[in-house]
């Protein structure tokens, strides 16, 4: 079992720990740091709202990226996105999209209109 905990408030880290039949505990403590990190606070979508193309930015590395309709329907996907991407929004419905970035197993989800 694994439990995602956050060190004085600044790092998250990775708590294991491996139950046995005695009901033993044992904890391994392991920092999440170097390249794998992701940052999503730089991720920008502009503009948004959106009516023909979306420029998103901010992606830094290898990333997957779902845009999801109002009731969680994936509407069109792109994987393997560095930096960023131009995306035609023509051929979608005006509404509220979600944009669901992943990438290096961290994920976030940013709100897209489309008019």
């Amino acid at each position: 079992m694994e439990l995602l905990y956050r060190s004085n408030g600044e790092q998250d880290s990775v708590l294991s720990f491996a139950l046995t039949s005695n009901v033993s505990l044992t904890a391994n403590f392991a920092e999440n740091v170097g390249i794998d990190d992701v940052d999503f606070s730089a991720v920008s979508i502009t503009p948004n709202p959106a009516s023909s193309t979306v420029r998103i930015e901010g992606l830094g590395q290898s990333a997957t990226l779902c845009i999801l309709d109002g009731s969680g329907r994936e509407v069109c996907s792109r994987s393997d996105v560095s930096e960023s991407i131009e995306m035609d929004v023509t051929g979608m419905a005006r509404g509220v999209y979600f944009v669901r970035i992943v990438s290096s197993n961290t994920s976030t989800v940013r709100k897209l209109i489309v008019r």
